[in-house]
């Protein structure tokens, strides 16, 4: 989320908390990394900053996880940006989801340097640039390090849905999704739509699973127009 940050800080105060599991954050393997634990953790850490009210964003499995403290807790959240939110499996498999059918084996869990530049190619809706091998080793052995967490993380991804935690859940929300997405199937958008009362849709057409990573210019404009709407 940071390179879209940087268009988004001149009118908010933005925060951008590492979950447990992720970044800079502590790494436990035997943590609870289902996304209700990240939901009541992340507001913990709000209300020891005192926010009691806030907007709430997040990609992937931080979309699933800003839903589920919607759901949670309504009254505190005055909106949702969800990009390509995780949680939503009644769609047709994706591309990701088929490789782990008929393999076996997690694309996105990283043992080595390949492994790592085959999950660059899943994220994304457009070629991966050439990246030096010294700098691709250095990004793909922290993700090596972090492979029993991220596992674990995974499997908990997999085993919540949020589809009846939502259902009718009359937060507004930006509901952003890459035309290109191979780890999640973007019907989930049009039943995530369907679910949310007060919802809309976007489609980057040539973005893939991370489109605020690959055009964080339109997709802080998409959000900063749809904040405006919200007065």
């Amino acid at each position: 989320m940071v390179p879209v940050a940087a268009y988004l800080t001149c009118r908010f105060r933005v925060i951008i908390p590492d979950q447990i599991g992720f970044g800079e954050s502590t790494h436990p393997v035997d943590a609870d990394y289902s996304p209700p634990a990240q939901a009541k953790r992340l507001r913990a850490f709000v209300r020891a900053l005192g926010i009691t009210n806030l907007h709430l964003g997040g990609n992937s499995m931080g979309g699933q996880i800003a839903l589920t403290y919607t759901a949670f807790f309504p009254e505190e959240a005055e909106s949702l940006w969800l990009l390509c939110p995780t949680g939503i499996w009644s769609t047709p498999k994706s591309a990701w989801q088929t490789t782990i059918e008929k393999t076996g084996e997690n694309p996105l869990l990283v043992r080595t340097p390949d492994d790592f530049r085959t999950l660059l190619q899943m994220a994304v809706g457009s070629p991966v640039p050439n990246i030096p091998a010294p700098i691709l080793s250095i990004l793909a052995e922290r993700r090596i390090k972090n492979y029993a967490p991220e596992k674990r993380i995974f499997e908990a991804t997999f085993s919540d849905s949020v589809e009846k935690r939502v259902a009718g859940l009359t937060t507004s929300t930006l509901i952003v999704w890459g035309g290109n997405d191979q780890m999640v199937n973007i019907e989930a958008s049009r039943i995530l739509d369907g679910l949310m009362p007060c919802s809309q849709v976007i489609v980057m057409e040539k973005a893939g699973h991370v489109p605020m990573l690959e055009d964080p210019a339109w997709a802080a404009w998409d959000y900063l127009k749809f904040r405006a709407a919200l007065g």
